[in-house]
C-alpha cells in the first residue's frame, strides 16, 4: 500500500518547526580544525532566553560518558530570543588547553548543547531547557 500526504506549497505551507524550540547543524561531519556552525530557531509564540552571548557547550561521546572539549566564557545578561527569531553560533572544532578537565578534539561522535531559559531575568525557580545536538568529527 502507498500513502501519498499532500503537502501545502507557498505562503500556506506549514513550518514543521512551528511551535519548537530547534537547533540546526550547517553539517553533520566536519574536519578538525574546521568551524562547525550552528543555530537556534525560537518556533515558539513566546520569546526564550539565552543566559548570555554564547549559552552553549560541546562535548565528546569517551566510553559511554560526554566529555567537554571546550569552555568558554558565558558573558552579558539575559538575551531574549523572540518568536520566529534565529540565534547564529559557530565553534572551531580545535583542542584547547584552558583547563586540564577538557579532552582534546579528536575522531569521534560530538554533542552540542544548547541551553535556554523561559524566564526573563531570574533564574531561581525557572528550569533551563537543555537543546542537544549531534555531529561527527572525522
Amino acid at each position: 500500500m502507498l500513502l501519498v500526504l499532500p503537502t501545502l506549497q507557498g505562503p500556506d505551507r506549514v513550518d514543521p518547526r512551528r511551535g519548537h524550540l530547534v537547533v540546526e547543524m550547517e553539517r553533520t561531519t566536519y574536519g578538525i580544525g574546521e568551524t562547525v556552525r550552528f543555530s537556534l530557531y525560537n518556533g515558539k509564540s513566546e520569546a526564550v532566553f539565552l543566559a548570555c552571548s554564547a549559552p552553549w557547550v560541546v562535548s565528546r561521546a569517551i566510553e559511554g560518558e560526554w566529555r567537554w572539549v571546550e569552555d568558554h566564557r558565558c558573558e552579558g545578561g539575559a538575551m531574549p530570543l523572540g518568536s520566529g527569531a534565529t540565534y547564529h553560533a559557530s565553534w572551531r572544532s580545535e583542542t584547547q588547553n584552558s583547563s586540564a578537565s577538557l579532552v582534546p578534539v579528536e575522531p569521534g561522535y560530538y554533542r552540542l548543547d544548547v541551553i535556554t531559559f523561559p524566564c526573563p531575568e531570574t533564574w531561581d525557580g525557572c528550569r533551563f531547557v537543555d537543546l542537544p545536538a549531534f555531529f561527527w568529527i572525522r
